[in-house]
């Protein structure tokens, strides 16, 4: 449940999957199939059947949102990891419908990450002295906000424990496309 019990949030099935697909090859060929198998199906039935949200192109937070339950909530870290994940998925199995889903999530993530910038950029043209105020809602450049919904769109809530989990994601996304945004991001 990640942080509640009452439900099942992404980045907790997300690590587990990063977790069974990164001992994989450790074990003998029969377990490695079973947790590939195990991986994958959790991925078809869950993330993609029931947590992804199309016009979004990213993973809502859980089916069942105890935060916010009137809208879907994308949480970048999450996401993150789900790409990670996925593309971890997508080496192992080839299957293309993992990778274009994670490619999907960097898109995404460069679109919230790009307008975040400008956020950031114009919080810190407006507050010369912001960083004497430990109230003040900015954020040191790099800083990327938690989450988003479709009526809150504005960055809020930056928690940089986060951001360093959302490194491994950026990564791998790096790692697949080349795109030096990601390299941007993690910078």
């Amino acid at each position: 449940g990640h942080e509640d019990d009452r439900f099942e949030s992404l980045v907790s099935c997300a690590l587990g999957v990063c977790a069974l697909l990164s001992i994989s090859d450790l074990v003998d060929d029969t377990s490695r199939e079973r947790y590939i198998r195990i991986a994958s199906d959790h991925v078809r039935r869950y993330w993609l059947d029931v947590l992804w949200v199309e016009d979004e192109g990213a993973f809502k937070f859980s089916e069942t949102d105890f935060y916010s339950l009137n809208e879907d909530r994308f949480v970048v870290n999450f996401n993150t990891m789900a790409a990670e994940a996925l593309l971890g998925l997508y080496d192992v199995t080839g299957d293309e419908a993992f990778q274009d889903k994670a490619l999907r999530i960097g898109q995404w993530l460069i679109k919230r990450w790009n307008y975040t910038q400008i956020v950031n950029a114009e919080i810190l043209e407006d507050h010369t002295t912001v960083a004497d105020d430990p109230a003040s809602d900015w954020m040191a450049p790099g800083g990327f906000s938690y989450q988003f919904t479709p009526n809150q769109e504005e960055p809020d809530n930056y928690v940089t424990l986060y951001i360093g989990l959302s490194l491994r994601g950026f990564y791998a996304l790096y790692r697949a496309t080349k795109d030096e945004r990601f390299v941007d991001i993690i910078r």
